[in-house]
């Protein structure tokens, strides 16, 4: 078992990913980018502050978002029925093992979900043990790390609970109804529900990860096959910018892109609103940088070292485009 100062340590002696040589800072006029993003949650407001305040076009490129429920915007990116997507670190490298070599050129949003229980009910995570736990599929990065971190904790997420798995709104049905004692859900709802007095949180992965590892848990970020990056370079360099930009953005305004975004997010009211404006900037991977790049590979050889992927992937995952 490697211990906190250990983690740490590792962290600084990471090899880093060398950034990829493109061509041209802006793509060719008109270029298309189909992306997989999801209608709801932070997925949904990066994509739509992307498109309301039009990124795409300052970097010469028009993305087309195409909007799936979590798994299946991943099985988009995986099946290639878009060019790119929001996609999760961990699963990245399970496809590269699979000798399918996904690479994430530009993180975009950190872990923002958290293990909550019904308020009314008593009870640390050792007391839900046997009972059912609410979740996104088993592919999605809300359940792989949740089973990372409290795999450090001792605890087997599919041993020690019944695990029930939804989409979002099912889950928040089943939860409302009082079918699932416990629930692993993103913001904004876990803001919603807290401040409706209906559950407490038990454990937040980024928080966790932070005292475990010293770095933030990079949850998603644009991510292509390799070949259609080399293949299309210029538009690739410009979608990282066009996020970029998109992530500058909602640290500098955080209010606004919750209000610009308010219909996607669920938000049903002003104090709702400017609660979770206040997490914003945090939840968001401000650089793509040498040291980020790092800290995302931390997370695969952690995982690694835990048993959740079978060894580290031969190929790059991470990589800069600058």
């Amino acid at each position: 078992m490697i211990g906190r100062s250990g983690w740490r340590c590792a962290g600084a002696v990471l090899s880093v990913v060398a950034g990829l040589t493109l061509g041209p800072a802006l793509a060719g006029a008109g270029e298309t980018v189909t992306f997989a993003s999801v209608a709801s949650g932070m997925s949904g407001l990066i994509t739509t502050v992307l498109k309301k305040q039009a990124f795409d076009a300052k970097h010469g490129i028009t993305v087309d978002v195409k909007l799936f429920d979590p798994a299946k915007m991943e099985e988009a990116v995986f099946f290639r029925r878009v060019d790119a997507g929001l996609f999760p670190p961990i699963s990245a490298a399970r496809a590269h093992l699979r000798g399918s070599p996904l690479q994430m050129f530009r993180g975009v949003t950190l872990n923002h979900t958290a293990l909550v229980v019904r308020a009314d009910l008593p009870g640390s995570i050792a007391e839900l043990r046997g009972k059912k736990l609410g979740s996104l599929g088993r592919i999605t990065s809300l359940y792989g790390h949740m089973a990372l971190v409290l795999k450090r904790r001792g605890v087997d997420i599919e041993r020690h609970f019944e695990v029930i798995i939804g989409t979002p709104p099912v889950l928040l049905g089943l939860f409302e109804r009082g079918d699932l004692p416990a629930m692993i859900h993103f913001e904004p709802y876990i803001t919603r529900l807290v401040l409706e007095k209906k559950v407490r949180e038990l454990l937040r992965p980024n928080e966790e990860w932070k005292r475990l590892t010293g770095q933030p848990l990079l949850l998603s970020g644009a991510t292509a096959y390799e070949d259609w990056t080399r293949k299309n370079r210029a538009t690739a360099r410009a979608l990282a910018r066009a996020f970029a930009d998109t992530v500058a953005f909602i640290r500098a305004n955080p209010l606004s892109a919750v209000e610009e975004s308010r219909k996607d997010l669920g938000i049903r009211s002003r104090e709702e609103a400017e609660l979770f404006a206040k997490q914003l900037p945090d939840l968001v991977q401000e650089r793509w940088d040498r040291e980020a790049l790092a800290s995302a590979r931390l997370v695969i050889e952690r995982s690694v070292e835990l048993g959740f992927l079978e060894r580290m992937p031969a190929g790059e995952i991470f990589v800069t485009l600058e």
